[in-house]
């Protein structure tokens, strides 16, 4: 059985200190790379598709308003920020935002 001297016992537990905090630095890294990927693949490109797709439709359904049609985005513009301002304190406080999280890496 060795003992260990306090000055031996005290670099031992600085030592673990900062291997902890780098391992901690690691596993925020890592996140933030996933977060960048998912945003990169999944993300952005399903916006953008999303976007293309909306202004497709308006060019085939309210192209012959061509007056209205800049009033016509601006006031579904503001209807959907309206309902989405709404909603968004019921979806706060029914979502657990560490239980989503963590669903949301399950399913990754």
């Amino acid at each position: 059985m060795t003992r260990f001297s306090k000055e031996e016992e005290s670099q031992s537990v600085q030592s673990s200190l900062a291997l902890n905090k780098v391992v901690d630095k690691l596993l925020v890294l890592i996140e933030r790379a996933g977060d960048l990927l998912v945003n990169f693949v999944l993300i952005f490109p399903c916006t953008i598709a999303f976007w293309r797709g909306v202004w497709q439709l308006i060019d085939c359904y309210i192209a012959h308003y061509e007056n209205l049609d800049p009033w016509i985005s601006l006031a579904v513009g503001f209807i959907v920020l309206i309902v989405l301002y709404g909603l968004q304190d019921p979806i706060r406080n029914t979502i657990d935002p560490r239980e989503f999280i963590k669903t949301y890496f399950q399913l990754m």
